[in-house]
């Protein structure tokens, strides 16, 4: 009988182990579950700032490439304006030779 009631105890004694230990397991991954949710949180708001400052950056190319084209058809504006000019003469008449 007392080897018995000794065995019981050891049982008992290694079952409250058993659930500090597992009480102990559960409060880390909360802890770890809520770290990593707030790391992601972080993560995701990086992200959305990276996607709006990479919009502004498309939009400012978008604008340079606009203005490069125009300011690449003002050259061929001007050359046209100019050979009329030379062919035409000046102010509608021709040329002196």
């Amino acid at each position: 009988p007392s080897l018995t009631v000794g065995l019981l105890n050891e049982a008992l004694l290694l079952s409250l182990q058993t659930d500090a230990a597992l009480g102990r397991t559960v409060e880390f991954l909360n802890r770890l579950a809520e770290v990593t949710v707030k790391g992601f949180e972080q993560v995701q708001k990086n992200i959305d700032a990276l996607a709006a400052k990479q919009a502004e950056t498309d939009e400012r190319i978008n604008r340079l490439v606009s203005a490069q084209a125009e300011t690449g058809e003002r050259p061929n504006k001007m050359i046209i304006v100019v050979e009329r000019h030379i062919s035409e003469g000046y102010h509608g008449r021709p040329r002196p030779e």
